[in-house]
């Protein structure tokens, strides 16, 4: 995992920098490798049959342990002590900026999934993507004229 576990030990004391706290990821590509890392160890584990096959119901494989895919989840797997601190490196212009956004598009994609299944209450999913910003608008049209009635007595 090259630089990603770098970042583990966090002593960058004599890094040269000039001030403020350091880097968590010196590169994109660090910050690419942790966010991978954080997608991988979400998969899902099926039961299994001696053979080592999927067991299947109704088609569908039957499955034993599903991890949730959150951005809390990843901000706190990738080491940032904070929402915002994540953010920072999503404003920089610098590399970074792309990557932050594909891994919260990836997170959201989880989420918009969950509308597609009619057993899941969709009150949650929305919740979260409204925290990430998603917008929910609602524009309504109105036709017809509008006549204003100068009438009010003066007095």
């Amino acid at each position: 995992m090259g630089d990603y576990n770098a970042i583990k030990d966090r002593d960058h004391a004599a890094d040269g920098a000039k001030g403020g706290r350091p880097r968590y990821y010196e590169t994109p590509e660090a910050l690419q490798e942790g966010i991978d890392a954080y997608f991988a160890q979400q998969i899902d584990e099926y039961f299994l049959t001696p053979e080592g096959e999927p067991v299947m119901y109704k088609g569908e494989p039957v499955i034993k342990t599903r991890k949730p895919i959150t951005l809390n989840g990843l901000v706190y797997f990738l080491g940032f002590a904070s929402r915002d601190s994540f953010d920072e490196y999503g404003r920089r212009k610098d590399g970074y900026s792309d990557i932050i956004t594909r891994a919260k598009l990836r997170i959201a994609e989880a989420y918009e999934g969950c509308f597609l299944d009619p057993s899941l209450k969709p009150q949650g999913p929305i919740f979260i993507l409204s925290n990430m910003g998603m917008k929910n608008n609602q524009s309504i049209e109105h036709s017809g004229s509008v006549t204003i009635i100068d009438d009010i007595p003066k007095g």
